[in-house]
């Protein structure tokens, strides 16, 4: 090894202290400001502890899942590790310096176009993903996360309801600014409610999704786990492409504004609900309680006071 840096720092993350695929990245990027404040080549490692992620299947010639969609982080490889000595491991966990929500901290998006590469395959499906869509500064995003396991996860910030969703699309459209919108959506039922209300204005991904509230198949084994990477990806590359957002606290949306061009204003709708409770069993029932009680009692807020830009 040369001596321009101080070694390798590897990151890797415990799937057993869960998260999805943004939560994942969020904390790469954490390991990566880490990385640069030891003086150390970075390294992502999404194999060695990853059975979760995708069985270590080979897919594009490797079974470390970061390489399935990025290409290496530094001139190094985890398959170089086996030859090189002075490697330092993460701990395992996601970094303190990276807390929700991290797309405003300033040395996030600086931090993500200097490292983060799609690799071809990568780059070439979000290029086709969009040849059918309609895409600028005059289309609203709109990202609402509406499976069930988002609406019954302990900890997880509480999604937007339909309600919640229309009403902001409805107060955006309002300002006249918006001629068409980009939707992502992971339930195929809601994604037809809103295309039923807003017609030809609605825009989509073709992609793998669960057809009614509560068919799982988030947890598929096998080549689809690659594929719905793909397509989750493209999701927020896709929304950081329009010319505002409606969406709650997600990582999928997060992205979405690490990922817009740095002079893009971005006018945001963020609806915030708080998080289900750490109670498994208050978890489960809280969303479905909170949607039909009224605001003053503790329902859901359905109407946002402003379309603001984001900083």
């Amino acid at each position: 090894m040369d001596s321009e840096l101080n070694g390798i720092y590897v990151s890797w993350r415990n799937p057993k202290n869960g998260g999805g695929f943004f939560s994942f990245l969020s904390s790469v990027l954490g390991h990566l400001k880490i990385s640069e404040e030891l003086k150390r080549y970075p390294v992502i490692d999404w194999e060695t502890h990853h059975k979760g992620l995708a069985n270590n299947q080979i897919v594009l010639g490797t079974s470390n899942v970061w390489e399935y969609f990025f290409e290496p982080v530094s001139k190094y490889k985890l398959s170089d590790l086996i030859n090189l000595e002075n490697v330092l491991y993460s701990n395992g966990e996601h970094p303190d310096n990276i807390g929700f929500p991290y797309s405003k901290l300033a040395w996030v998006q600086p931090l993500f176009r200097t490292y983060i590469r799609f690799r071809k395959e990568t780059s070439d499906f979000i290029e086709f993903s969009t040849q059918s869509l309609e895409l600028g500064s005059k289309t609203l995003a709109v990202h609402f996360r509406a499976g069930l396991d988002m609406r019954t996860m302990p900890n997880h910030p509480i999604p937007p309801t339909r309600e919640q969703i229309i009403t902001s699309i409805d107060l955006a459209l309002e300002s006249r600014e918006y001629s068409n919108i980009f939707l992502a959506c992971d339930v195929e039922d809601e994604i037809f409610r809103l295309k039923r209300r807003y017609g030809n204005l609605l825009q989509y991904l073709s992609a793998k999704r669960e057809i009614r509230n509560g068919d799982d198949w988030h947890f598929l084994e096998g080549p689809e786990k690659y594929q719905r990477g793909l397509e989750v990806l493209a999701d927020s590359y896709l929304l950081s492409r329009c010319g505002g957002l409606i969406a709650g606290n997600s990582g999928v949306s997060q992205f979405a504004e690490i990922m817009r061009d740095p002079g893009n204003t971005f006018p945001t709708i963020l609806i915030s609900n708080g998080r289900l409770s750490g109670n498994a069993l208050l978890a489960k029932y809280q969303f479905r309680l909170r949607s039909v009680l009224p605001e003053n009692f503790g329902g859901f807020k359905t109407r946002n006071s402003h379309f603001g830009a984001s900083s």
